[in-house]
């Protein structure tokens, strides 16, 4: 069961790639509003793919219920022909940005289509039709049936405690501290003017004089930080844990900034990016969060409602799983499909 849910999946999600229909001997016959034929080589290409995701062969029973999938995709589809479903090319668009953040949110675009080529077995024009029939079927799926999979039983007290207490030590709030700059940006400068941007930095810290009301007076005057300069300087919260942010600002300045004492004005300190003087304003020490702490000191969202999400989530998906198999089931007792057993093996 497990392996037919995720063949149905991966094939109406769109994953494999489309051929060219070539003289070969068929596997199935599908009819629904034309006839399509699935042919051997068309098949086995499929089987070959998800046995390379799967690092395995298959079976003969999951060739089969992979073969179901890809008649259900083909039944899904043209009964979306029939009424006429479309996308338009901002939908498409969308869809594609949205697959490669998910899977790729780090590589350019180029290296990302490199990606589709290389690794999923199609060309880009492949992949973006595959990503069309994909979403006129979702379209279609919830005309259908997307009551059944929206309304979906909001999760009880007892599955949220139970995800709780399984995962509790997940529930974790790293050290953490709320800070304030005034920032002298270096990238991009010589050395020349590096030292002319130290000298800047070191005539405002004895401007402010330790001064936290001069402070807020040089941030406005001063900093380079346009998304703080007017907030007092409040870069927000830092994580202990944030290694992307540590990397950015480098290893010294991280760790110093978490050695600060609370409402004192530093000394001026370089990191990655420049030159900074900093007001820690909160300091956090790590702790196991209670079902109704907030993630965040200032965040609205507890942990509880981040498993009800989770929760919601899960639900939903298993809804969309059984209104899809239930909607194949309705579509193929009205369609004409012929299976050809003796060619699932070669």
């Amino acid at each position: 069961m497990r392996l037919w849910k995720i063949v149905l999946g991966v094939v109406v999600m769109g994953l494999f790639p489309a051929f060219g229909q070539i003289i070969d001997a068929p596997v199935a016959r599908v009819k629904l509003t034309k006839l399509e034929v699935i042919t051997q080589r068309q098949f086995k290409a499929d089987v070959e793919l998800l046995e390379k995701q799967l690092g395995r062969q298959l079976s003969l029973e999951e060739r089969k219920q992979l073969l179901d999938a890809r008649i259900g995709e083909i039944l899904i589809y043209q009964a979306a022909e029939k009424e006429y479903l479309s996308v338009t090319q901002e939908e498409l668009s969308q869809a594609i940005a949205q697959y490669k953040q998910s899977v790729a949110p780090n590589v350019s675009d180029q290296e990302f289509r490199r990606l589709i080529e290389s690794q999923g077995g199609m060309t880009w024009e492949q992949f973006q039709e595959q990503m069309k029939k994909r979403l006129i079927a979702e379209k279609y799926l919830y005309q259908k049936k997307g009551q059944e999979i929206q309304n979906v039983p909001a999760p009880s007290e007892e599955e949220i405690r139970r995800v709780y207490n399984e995962n509790i030590s997940n529930f974790t709030a790293p050290e953490m501290v709320r800070y304030s700059h005034i920032f002298i940006d270096t990238r991009g400068l010589s050395d020349e003017e590096k030292k002319k941007a130290y000298n800047r930095v070191l005539q405002v810290k004895k401007e402010v004089d330790g001064s936290l009301e001069k402070f807020r007076e040089a941030v406005e005057k001063y900093s380079d930080d346009q998304a703080s300069r007017y907030q007092g300087g409040d870069v927000g919260y830092l994580l202990r844990t944030d290694k992307q942010r540590e990397s950015f600002l480098g290893k010294e300045f991280f760790s110093k900034i978490f050695s600060l004492p609370l409402n004192k004005v530093s000394d001026v300190l370089a990191s990655n990016v420049g030159y900074h003087i900093v007001v820690v304003t909160e300091h956090h020490e790590p702790r196991l969060l209670g079902l109704d702490d907030r993630l965040l000191p200032n965040s609205k969202q507890t942990v509880r409602d981040q498993i009800t999400a989770l929760l919601v989530g899960q639900k939903r998906q298993e809804a969309y799983q059984k209104a899809l198999q239930k909607l194949i089931e309705e579509l193929r007792s009205q369609a004409d499909v012929s299976i050809y057993e003796k060619n699932l093996s070669w």
